[in-house]
């Protein structure tokens, strides 16, 4: 039978696990984005109507390159400007789903995130974008003509304001040295709290609530109980956003009582398991051991590649 399928039943049903909690700005305001008043959705009719004049130089292109090159032309960006972050295409309806990241100068906009969604005809079907356009005057009209100076504070400091934010150990004379990785990316070592034996930090840049674009430090840290991914103003060394993964946690299920998959529906539901059957989590155990993956106290579910037929 599928292994996720009975197994993430097995789960929800004798309470054996449990979920993350959500963390976000509603019950913990510790973590907070920037609000993007320029995101778009544009569906078919109105990429008809609006972007007409965009054809593909070649017809024989992949979907992701028309994808890529329908992104350049829309948001007037050079060929470095952006890049793809990840791609599949949905076979029962030959859709390729594109995802691309808007870059400047040579840094990643964490939040400028773009994707496309093209059929098998080659059609653009719909897209969505927080991209900015640049125009010849990009640089004064998004904030940059001072911010690109040089860093006012490192990726030690950024990490430290990290720690403090989430009220966590501060750094100490233990920590490990700061490795570069690149002319942007650096690792650090022995951060406190961290699962990780290394922390990255690299430079990117962040759309802020103004539209504006602000040089930072972008922090991944994991920890026992969160995931979190935090930015520091490269030049004054304000937390300008930080958010969790984990409260965006949640999982498919076959609910309290479904005892057979194929008579019963999953639903995806959050903190729904039982606290005092799983003390340690749905991904810990007792030897103080977190995973990332759909393994956990008592289970390790995957995909039945084998067959779709439940037995």
């Amino acid at each position: 039978m599928h292994a996720v399928g009975v197994l993430t039943f097995a789960l929800a049903s004798l309470g054996l696990c449990r979920s993350a909690q959500p963390l976000d700005a509603k019950t913990n305001p510790k973590f907070f984005v920037p609000e993007l008043i320029h995101r778009v959705l544009v569906t078919n009719a109105d990429l008809l109507k609006d972007s007409t004049s965009f054809q593909p130089s070649d017809q024989s292109e992949t979907p992701v390159a028309k994808a890529r090159a329908f992104a350049l032309a829309q948001y007037s960006l050079g060929d470095q400007e952006v890049m793809v972050t990840n791609a599949y295409t949905t076979e029962s309806t030959g859709i390729t789903h594109v995802y691309l990241r808007q870059v400047v100068e040579g840094q990643e906009v964490a939040n400028a995130d773009m994707n496309v969604n093209v059929d098998a005809q080659g059609t653009f079907l719909s897209y969505g974008s927080a991209f900015l356009e640049m125009g010849p005057d990009w640089q004064s009209q998004y904030g940059l003509n001072q911010a690109l100076a040089d860093d006012q504070i490192g990726p030690t400091q950024a990490v430290s304001v990290i720690l403090e934010a989430l009220d966590m150990e501060p750094l100490n004379e233990f920590v490990g040295v700061v490795t570069p990785h690149g002319p942007n990316a650096f690792m650090m070592s022995a951060v406190p709290g961290s699962l990780k034996d290394t922390t990255e930090v690299f430079r990117a840049m962040l759309i802020n609530d103004q539209g504006k674009l602000e040089p930072v430090w972008q922090v991944t840290l994991r920890t026992a109980h969160d995931w979190v991914v935090g930015h520091v103003s490269r030049s004054a060394g304000t937390l300008v956003a930080m958010m969790s993964w984990k409260s965006k946690a949640a999982y498919s299920v076959y609910g309290m009582g479904q005892f057979d998959p194929q008579l019963s529906d999953r639903k995806v539901v959050q903190g729904a398991s039982d606290r005092v059957a799983s003390p340690y989590g749905w991904h810990g155990n007792h030897r103080n051991q977190v995973f990332f993956n759909t393994r956990g106290n008592n289970v390790i579910a995957f995909n039945d590649t084998y067959t779709d037929d439940w037995t």
